[in-house]
């Protein structure tokens, strides 16, 4: 059996094949050293957020409010960018609708429903009530009682005295009075307008919805929203959804508004850039927070293929959270029950993740709060990027000139062994004589 012949050049290049170990070790070398960074970031977030935890453990004037009561009938008041116009178009509401919650007690049926939210801009709070209703009613005001249409009450108040009641029982769409009440019950007779609230009232497919404007002064420290939906020819059929528990004459929840004193100790310990940093209490609502996952970090020139194939992060990978006023996930609940956690997760990116660490905020031997700290792999990738990029770059240099040198010398074996062989045949003639 012939064996096949092999030039001395192709086993010359063959033998240069050992050269691939260099950029095989080489990536492991980087994959090691990317692991090390990840392990070093995760360590540096957690650190932060004990460092702010600790500055917040036992700030009995910071946090003690927001542990107060279990939560059930609080309403959570959403800072805004800006004043919401009260033009009926719900426009302004767009950035927030996903922060909308239920109204949660009461008698819900089938093709009934509400969703509430509210938030404060300077002296005002703003409240947007959407109501799913297959058949709303308006009020007739020349066909006494009052329950002949679909009503929305509103119970504010300090917690030392009784709750003001205010009636919203429009006769059409469009701007709404706002009337006092001074008894409880869907019958009470509408007293004195309040007109330091305006109300907008609009169908929408489906329902109806509502947005308020209350000055801060008026509206206390409590407030409840309660919507009524009334069929005139079977009052006792009416149904009534609230954000509070218990009857009408209830008191209403309280108003929790987010912490600017938080908000101070955050700032005064700084903030680092491309960390977002947020203080939440027992119930994962942002009392304080701050800061941007995105940082301003130029990427260097790569070589065209390492760009092509490894792409510089964007900044649509980091998604704002639905409600970024509330925040879930295992490291929060394990923060609130005592234990400091931490969570890597992904983005649209493959190769980027955000890192979130929670540390448990004290008081005494209770956990009101707890500090959630947020940082992406983004720097750790660049860093990666160029590493891979250099690599590629002295691979392909080393390559070219051991693939060259390799080339010549085996052309140059070659180039004698073809004299030496020349000169041989040339020596003995075709009768095996020695002649030269």
């Amino acid at each position: 059996m012939l064996r096949p012949r092999i030039s001395l050049r192709t086993k010359v290049l063959l033998a240069s094949c050992v050269l691939l170990v260099i950029p095989y070790v080489g990536y492991r070398y980087v994959q090691e050293t990317e692991n090390f960074l990840r392990d070093g970031l995760e360590a540096s977030v957690l650190g932060a957020a004990r460092a702010l935890a600790g500055a917040l453990h036992g700030r009995v004037d910071l946090l003690e409010e927001y542990a107060a009561g279990d939560g059930a009938d609080e309403i959570f008041v959403h800072p805004l960018d800006q004043p919401m116009q009260m033009d009926g178009y719900f426009t302004d509401w767009r950035d927030y609708r996903d922060r909308l919650e239920a109204l949660a007690h009461g008698q819900s049926v089938d093709g009934f429903s509400a969703r509430h939210l509210v938030g404060s801009h300077g002296d005002y709070l703003y409240a947007l009530v959407e109501v799913s209703d297959p058949e709303p009613r308006y009020r007739k005001p020349a066909f006494p009682p009052v329950r002949s249409g679909d009503q929305i009450d509103l119970r504010m108040g300090s917690p030392a005295g009784p709750a003001r009641r205010y009636r919203l029982a429009p006769i059409a769409p469009g701007w709404v009075p706002v009337h006092a009440v001074d008894s409880v019950g869907p019958d009470a007779p509408l007293g004195r307008r309040e007109p330091r609230i305006w109300a907008q009232w609009q169908p929408v497919p489906g329902g109806y919805a509502v947005e308020l404007r209350i000055p801060r002064a008026l509206a206390g420290q409590r407030m409840a929203i309660d919507v009524s939906d009334v069929d005139p020819e079977r009052p006792e059929l009416t149904l009534r959804l609230s954000t509070a528990a218990g009857p009408p004459e209830a008191p209403p929840g309280r108003l929790v508004f987010s912490s600017p004193a938080i908000d101070g100790v955050i700032r005064n310990l700084g903030r680092t850039p491309g960390r977002r940093v947020r203080v939440v209490d027992t119930r994962g609502r942002v009392l304080a927070g701050g800061g941007e996952l995105l940082r301003d970090t130029p990427a260097k020139p790569v070589n065209p293929v390492i760009a092509l194939l490894l792409p510089p992060p964007s900044a649509d990978l980091f998604e704002e959270p639905k409600n970024p006023n509330l925040l879930e996930g295992p490291e929060v609940a394990a923060a609130l029950d005592g234990i400091a956690a931490t969570r890597w997760q992904s983005t649209a990116n493959p190769g980027i993740y955000v890192v979130s660490a929670a540390h448990p905020v004290w008081i005494g031997d209770k956990v009101t709060g707890a500090v959630v700290i947020e940082e992406t792999s983004a720097s750790i990738q660049t860093v990666r990027r160029q590493a891979l990029a250099d690599l590629f770059d002295i691979t392909l240099v080393v390559f070219t000139g051991a693939g060259l040198l390799l080339f010549l010398f085996a052309n140059r074996i070659s180039f004698r062994l073809r004299r030496l062989r020349d000169d041989a045949e040339r020596a003995i003639d075709e009768h095996g004589r020695v002649v030269g």
